[in-house]
């Protein structure tokens, strides 16, 4: 978890963990980041990134 610069009111989350396409498929480690605002109905999550590692 990461509290963007600037002192916003939205965290970046950071996730890491395995993925693999269908089953049998390939596998590896993929790191996803989100923004948003715990807890608010208003504010939507965005997905910021997500890339192999």
């Amino acid at each position: 978890m990461e509290r963007p610069a600037g002192g916003g009111l939205g965290t970046n989350y950071r996730l890491v963990g395995p993925a693999a396409r269908a089953p049998g498929g390939s596998r590896g480690r993929y790191e996803c980041v989100v923004w948003g605002v715990p807890g608010s109905r208003t504010s939507t999550w965005k997905l910021l990134g997500f890339k192999a590692l």
